[in-house]
């Protein structure tokens, strides 16, 4: 007599996996820099990238358990030798980032990017005020959640009207100690978006965070070593720049740019900042709350 055992797979959505990242307290040698500047930094998995990008991190995290006994990837902690890696000598820690950087290299996974500061308000010509003016529970009035909506309009624009990737999907964020297990309601993609929820998960449970922090500490770290130049005093901070060229990010709303290695990187930055922020001049001057208002006009959800 023979047992058939019915094993039931569960159905893989495309998973967009957000972090943040930032400079709280800190000032850059960029004459636009803000001490709390909010990047927000997504990465589009589509249902078999997911499967694929859960497979590497589940031998990734079996390696790092066995070798080093630590449980995550925190990669501000891998790159500056802190916590579950302080005892890891630099050439293995760089060897983990190389390890990662060839994986977003191989399959090229889309990142959407968003970066706002309080300074940014002006710079916009918007008038803040201090109350809350909200949209989808995000108060527009505070500079991260203002930060986050953009992403997440951005990920709207980029991503889910140009059916980039199969419908619907699921936007995880890591909690960062900040919620934990919870759902916040986002009407702005209709029912694109499973059960028009995005949801806050521990990077411990939900291992695609690790990967989306892999990509925003990178991401942000070369904006810092651009705004200091300090890869022409620093080696290990070109040795990091020739690391995240070799990664070669799919960055859908970032520029890129090919630069020889001497270049004076904070002023190509700035340059390109001032650039934009003069043509923001133009822009006429509209207070938060008739912001929201347009915003909600032209992005009524999906019913």
């Amino acid at each position: 007599m023979s047992i058939c055992k019915i094993i039931t797979i569960k159905k893989m959505n495309t998973g967009i996996y957000i972090d943040d990242s930032g400079t709280t307290g800190q000032v850059s040698g960029s004459r636009f820099s803000s001490p709390n500047t909010k990047s927000w930094y997504a990465v589009v998995f589509t249902p078999s990238n997911r499967v694929l990008a859960n497979a590497f991190m589940h031998d990734c995290l079996k390696d790092l358990k066995k070798d080093y006994n630590a449980n995550e990837f925190h990669f501000k902690d891998v790159y500056n030798g802190k916590n579950e890696f302080k005892d890891i000598s630099l050439g293995v820690r760089l060897n983990i980032l190389e390890e990662f950087a060839g994986f977003f290299k191989e399959h090229q996974f889309p990142i959407v990017c968003q970066s706002f500061s309080p300074d940014e308000y002006t710079r916009n010509n918007l008038v803040k005020g201090v109350d809350i003016q909200k949209i989808d529970d995000f108060n527009l009035n505070n500079y991260s959640d203002f930060s986050l909506y953009h992403l997440l309009l951005r990920i709207k624009s980029h991503i889910a009207d140009l059916n980039v990737c199969p419908k619907p999907f699921e936007i995880i964020i890591d909690q960062d100690g900040k919620k934990v297990n919870v759902s916040r309601t986002v009407n702005l993609f209709g029912d694109d978006l499973l059960n028009r929820q995005i949801q806050y998960k521990s990077s411990e449970d939900e291992h695609l965070i690790q990967l989306a922090d892999f990509a925003a500490f990178c991401l942000n770290r070369v904006k810092w070593i651009q705004q200091n130049n300090s890869h022409l005093s620093k080696p290990i901070d070109m040795t990091f720049l020739e690391l995240c060229s070799r990664a070669d990010f799919n960055t859908l709303n970032m520029v890129k740019k090919h630069i020889e290695k001497g270049t004076d990187l904070k002023q190509e930055h700035d340059d390109l900042l001032q650039g934009r922020y003069d043509r923001n001049k133009s822009l006429p001057k509209i207070n938060v709350k008739d912001y929201r208002e347009e915003l909600a006009e032209k992005n009524k959800p999906i019913t």
